[in-house]
């Protein structure tokens, strides 16, 4: 990424001027300063000597002013940190492609759930080997069968 177009307007706003009154020192339209300033235009060689000689600046130095601001300015930039492997959105997809989206008991695709095999309430892990898809008729006999049909008969006729 390029900070030519930032170090640009920063040396000018260090000047306190509009980007109209810098145009009218390079002798070019104000639209052109901005699409320098946004990265939408690069200057010719002949426009860079002349803000060379505007900053005071051989172009060699106002080259290495521009780079030694873009590297100030990349490194205040902080790094995004990778995806942990282990997160739980990366074993739902794993989970998802490794079940192929459907069911595990009998092979339906229609309102596939996510289900523990060792329940959580039970201290059942969030891991890929307790996980499984299961449709939501097997997810709910598979829950009867783990807490009883007292216990779930609340949540199914409700």
């Amino acid at each position: 990424m390029s900070y030519a177009g930032k170090n640009l307007k920063y040396l000018r706003k260090l000047r306190g001027w509009t980007q109209e009154e810098f145009a009218n020192k390079l002798k070019i339209k104000r639209s052109l300063v901005g699409a320098y300033e946004e990265e939408r235009a690069e200057p010719r060689i002949e426009i860079l000597e002349e803000i060379g000689s505007i900053f005071k600046l051989s172009l060699d130095e106002l080259l290495q002013k521009l780079v030694a601001l873009g590297l100030k300015e990349y490194q205040r930039v902080k790094p995004v940190a990778a995806p942990r492997l282990d997160s739980k959105a990366q074993t739902k997809r794993v989970m998802w492609e490794r079940d192929q989206r459907r069911c595990t008991n009998c092979g339906s695709y229609f309102a596939v759930q996510e289900d523990h095999k060792h329940p959580k309430a039970w201290g059942g892990q969030y891991s890929l080997n307790n996980m499984r898809l299961l449709c939501r008729s097997c997810n709910q006999r598979a829950a009867i069968k783990h807490f009883g049909a007292k216990k779930m008969d609340q949540h199914l006729n409700s």
